[in-house]
Order: C-alpha cells, then structure tokens, then sequence
C-alpha cells in the first residue's frame, strides 16, 4: 500500500490513557499497611489483634501510644493564595479585613507535623535500637521498647 509518495500511509499515533486507579487515597500511614502488620503494631502496643483492617485502624489512631505515629511528614507546600494574603493584616492596611487566612486542613498520609523517617531513626539511637529498616520496622521497635518498659517483657 504505497501513497503516491513511495511509502505507506501511517495512521496517527494513539495517545495511551492513563489506568484509573479505583482505590481511595490512603488518610493516614496505618492504612498503607497490611493487615498482618498492623496486626503486630497492635500487639506491640498492647492493643486487641482480631478485626478488620479498618478496625485495626482505628484502634491504632485511638491509641494513646500508637497515634502519633499515624502520619508521616512532608514539607508544607505554598500555594499562591497562601502567598498572597501572607502580609495581610500587618500594616498592610487591611487590619480590618475579616477574610484572613485560615488555618489549613490536611488531607491524606503525609503532613507537616507527622514524624519523618530522620526523626524515627533519631529516636531508636536514642532509646538504643537498631536503626535500619522500614518505617513499619521504626516504629515497631519503638512500641516494643515502650511497652517492654510497663510490662518487664523483652521484645
């Protein structure tokens, strides 16, 4: 099949769609995990095992222990709104301007005041642990240490 040119005509190139992903962005670390992790952290903080992945969740962001390791960190990102109304209120004469900027909400895993894998890592030297390993590893350690301490059980 030549054109009048000597070679065969090409059809346009098709763009690949990206696949949808169907799954929920994950709201905190816990839900990362897998169920048989989440199972350990429970026992490591002295937490019921049995139930759902969503009922492991919620006890792990209930407990007293466990919930502050519910989010990792991330740097907090400027948006230009953010930028804009940052003088707002200081001599820039909109003292009286009721719309000052609120404060924000943060969806998802990582936030500003979660625990960065430096900080985990800082704690286990701390407290004498082993270092290496995933975040899952970290904070695994650190409860077992915590609760080894209440209860006189080694990890």
């Amino acid at each position: 099949m030549y054109s009048s040119w000597g070679w065969a005509a090409q059809p346009p190139a098709r763009k690949k769609q990206k696949k949808s992903s169907n799954k929920p962005k994950a709201s905190c670390w816990f839900e990362k995990a897998t169920v048989d992790e989440l199972k350990q952290l429970c026992k490591a903080a002295l937490l019921p095992v049995s139930g759902t992945k969503a009922k492991l969740v919620e006890r792990l962001l209930a407990g007293e222990k466990t919930s502050r390791f519910a989010y990792e960190y991330s740097a907090p990102r400027f948006s230009r709104r953010d930028f804009e109304n940052f003088g707002r209120g200081y001599g820039s004469g909109y003292e009286s301007d009721s719309s000052a900027p609120k404060a924000k909400t943060y969806k998802g895993a990582k936030r500003p005041d979660g625990l960065s894998m430096d900080c985990l890592k800082s704690e286990c030297r701390g407290k004498g642990l082993v270092v290496g390993g995933k975040r899952f590893d970290l904070i695994l350690r650190l409860l077992q240490s915590e609760t080894s301490a209440q209860t006189g059980i080694q990890p």
